[in-house]
């Protein structure tokens, strides 16, 4: 297995990848967010529909387009965005989150019930339109992950806990076997465009990736760089969000240096942490399709620090 995933790391590394198209993609659908957040709806659905222009729509870009057009009122137009999200993999839990935020509005009412009418045929759409053997390995990755989380951080004491800790090493190590199999049958990062919501069980593979998975410290570092090449190439096509790839390489990069690299919010005082390399951070987050750091700053009226002036 690790011989076989070797000679793909190499194939990987003569391939020169270009930009794709959801880079900028990314970027109007970052704004469109913003906007959605600023409760300027009419903004945040010309941004999105420019985006969808550009590359094929995510299923959860789709969703949030349906939640502006039901600000607005517009349920009609509301309803095929989010057929087109669950023809492209979002499932119900998703959708209910429209519901809990609709209570007490007669009109979602009307359309809820027609949505319920139409999930089972499309969701049985999306299931016969994938690799459905793929998805439901992804499920049990995922099922796996979080079961062993929920038991160990439901036990007192669990970080001083050696037994239990390498237990769950050992489902992590296991997962990551799984995923690097995909890998090497589908040639690309299993995401959310080729597997809806099952993606979030390769996500969690990133999440918990440990420099321990592999005793091999030369081994480790091929397959960390085989894996790191893999998810960026996986943002490029759509499958992994510049949100999520960023959240990982941080969370990485900050357990193991106490550093960071790109910046992303995912960390109480997350501003406090120190970069690495500095002078490269709105050159890293704009190639994958995050916005610079003073844009952030200036969205939340912050003034920059002084480190970043510099």
């Amino acid at each position: 297995m690790i011989i076989r995933i070797l000679i793909l790391i190499c194939l990987f590394q003569s391939v020169g990848y270009s930009q794709s198209e959801y880079i900028k993609y990314y970027e109007i659908t970052e704004t469109a967010a913003y906007k959605k957040k600023k409760e300027e709806y009419q903004s945040a659905i010309f941004l999105y529909k420019k985006a969808f222009l550009l590359a094929e729509p995510r299923g959860s870009d789709h969703l949030e387009l349906a939640s502006c057009y039901i600000k607005l009122g517009a349920y009609n137009e509301s309803l095929e965005q989010i057929k087109m999200s669950i023809e492209l993999g979002i499932p119900k839990r998703y959708i209910e989150r429209l519901k809990y935020s609709n209570e007490g509005n007669d009109e979602f009412e009307k359309l809820w019930i027609k949505i319920e009418e139409i999930y089972p045929e499309l969701r049985r759409q999306f299931y016969s339109s994938i690799d459905i053997e793929t998805f439901n390995e992804l499920q049990i990755i995922k099922n796996s992950d979080q079961e062993i989380r929920e038991y160990l951080m439901s036990k007192e004491g669990f970080f001083e806990d050696s037994t239990l800790i390498s237990y769950a090493k050992t489902i992590d190590s296991l997962n990551l076997e799984k995923v690097l199999k995909i890998i090497e049958r589908t040639g690309q990062w299993p995401g959310s465009k080729s597997f809806g919501d099952a993606e979030s069980g390769s996500y969690y593979v990133l999440l918990h990736y440990n420099v321990e998975h592999f005793k091999d410290a030369t081994k480790n570092e091929k397959l960390y760089n085989h894996i790191l090449a893999t998810a960026k190439k996986g943002v490029e096509l759509g499958e992994l969000t510049p949100f999520q790839f960023a959240y990982w390489i941080d969370y990485h990069i900050k357990t193991k240096e106490g550093k960071q690299l790109y910046g992303v919010p995912s960390y109480k005082k997350w501003a406090k942490i120190p970069f690495k390399d500095v002078e490269n951070i709105d050159k890293r987050r704009m190639e994958i399709g995050l916005p610079s750091l003073e844009t952030l700053y200036k969205r939340e009226n912050k003034e920059l620090p002084d480190w970043y002036k510099k």
